[in-house]
């Protein structure tokens, strides 16, 4: 949080410097540059961490292949896309699982894991922007995000298995892109 604060300091200085291209403007275009190298280097060591703390814990990872540069597209999830720094956490569990000697597995990113019941199976035509749901089948209540995780993790070992998958838009269910 400080050096996100500094931040803004410095660069507020920086808009106010009256002509640029001076010796004082480019001094504080340093400074700037400085604290924008910080802030990234910070949030790369928190990823390494991260993600090394993840794969030396787990034997296998599903993840959903999901398309980052066209979510970026959503002016509402942009910036904390690029803040969470989504593909650079998931190529960096895909790489140190090959490290580690671990199974990595991407899933299609058409398979509709929020809105299958994991309990049952039974998949809603249509899911509303909520974070809870009740199967119409089952009558289980779910939280989308962790019914997905299950439907993600199940479809996961399915593909592992060697089981066909889940197949939309004429893409293949193998699992690695």
């Amino acid at each position: 949080k400080g050096l996100l604060r500094r931040m803004r300091i410095r660069q507020k200085c920086l808009s106010r410097k009256p002509v640029k291209g001076t010796n004082r403007w480019k001094k504080q275009a340093r400074r700037v540059a400085k604290e924008h190298a910080k802030i990234r280097d910070s949030r790369r060591d928190y990823l390494h961490k991260a993600t090394t703390k993840i794969v030396e814990n787990q034997d296998l990872i599903v993840v959903e292949s999901l398309r980052v540069k066209n979510m970026v597209k959503n002016r509402r999830l942009a910036r904390t896309l690029h803040d969470a720094s989504m593909s650079e956490f998931i190529s960096m569990l895909e790489y140190k699982c090959g490290w580690y000697g671990k199974e990595f597995i991407k899933i299609d990113q058409w398979y509709p894991s929020s809105k299958t019941c994991s309990c049952c199976g039974h998949k809603l035509d249509e899911l509303a922007p909520v974070e809870f749901w009740t199967c119409p089948k089952c009558k289980t209540e779910h939280d989308r995000d962790l019914n997905a995780a299950k439907n993600i993790l199940a479809e996961g070992l399915r593909v592992r298995e060697g089981f066909p998958g889940f197949k939309a838009r004429g893409e293949s269910s193998s699992g690695f892109d």
